[in-house]
């Protein structure tokens, strides 16, 4: 019986392996460049890897996962859905080999790993794994939403100068993101192309993307722009002062930012200080300490 358990962690564990790895593979420049006169091919993706990525995609579908956070943050990051279903279904397979794996190790008689300690390790593993997509998806959509607040501030700026200048809205806001580069201004200008193909207000396009987003400078600067579409020239003055609002927002984000950096650094100097300290301190105190 320990012997049938000990395989099938086994066979488990390099199942998890074998389809992270197949996850991870990149395609070789061979598929990347396609050939002249042909259709592009897709590269291939492994069968059993495959069908692992779409039964659990479906069964969190199923569970109406993920929630409403985790799909702003998607929104943020614009990246699919089903997607990152498919991710962390791969994720779960990976945490439950590895799970398996220490349960496996303690299962003989002779092991010197408990089997409580065993199913503790496999749970922390287990939920980590799980966990860990949701963490990635967090951080990348942190750096998103900061490029996107940064770029909102710029626009806004050049927004209130090209109202004062005598530009309508929607010159002023086409204006205003054509003189940035980066995704995020992309993001701005491609939002308000398909308004303006739509025949929407760029402002309701606008608080439509910080509602998906979560960037609440968006959706003050398309209020702002709301008010200038409506009352003309009298707000003006608006703009220009929620422009320079935007701007020391950001100011104080990014200084703030800073400080963490230099708290966080705080720990790790320490804890060299501490090891240098004992490093030269040893011999010291091995000699005092043989002498008595």
């Amino acid at each position: 019986m320990n012997t049938l358990i000990a395989g099938l962690g086994g066979a488990t564990a390099g199942a998890g392996v074998y389809w992270t790895m197949c996850a991870l593979r990149r395609p070789t420049l061979a598929d990347l460049l396609t050939p002249v006169g042909k259709e592009p091919v897709p590269p291939v993706v492994a069968g059993p890897l495959k069908v692992v990525r779409a039964a659990g995609a479906g069964v969190l579908a199923r569970l109406g996962w993920p929630g409403e956070r985790t799909r702003s943050d998607l929104a943020a990051c614009e990246s699919d859905v089903d997607i990152h279903r498919m991710d962390t279904s791969v994720a779960a397979v990976l945490g439950l080999a590895l799970g398996v794996l220490p349960l496996a190790v303690a299962t003989p008689p002779a092991s010197p790993l408990p089997v409580l300690s065993a199913l503790t390790l496999g749970g922390c593993l287990l939920a980590l794994s799980l966990c860990a997509p949701t963490l990635i998806l967090r951080r990348r959509a942190t750096l998103h939403r900061a490029r996107l607040s940064a770029a909102t501030s710029v626009v806004a700026d050049l927004v209130g100068v090209a109202l004062a200048g005598g530009a309508g809205v929607t010159g002023a806001l086409t204006s205003a993101t054509r003189r940035g580069n980066g995704p995020a201004f992309t993001r701005i200008r491609l939002c308000l192309h398909e308004a303006n193909l739509r025949t929407l207000p760029p402002w309701d396009a606008l608080s439509d993307l910080a509602r998906r987003t979560g960037v609440s400078d968006l959706d003050e600067l398309a209020s702002s722009v709301r008010l200038a579409g409506t009352d003309g020239a009298r707000v003006r003055a608006s703009v220009r002062t929620k422009a320079a609002s935007l701007r020391t927002h950001r100011l104080a984000a990014l200084e703030a930012e800073a400080h963490q950096a230099t708290e966080r650094m705080t720990l790790p100097v320490m804890l060299l200080v501490l090891g240098f300290l004992l490093l030269m301190g040893y011999p010291a105190i091995v000699h005092v300490t043989n002498g008595f």
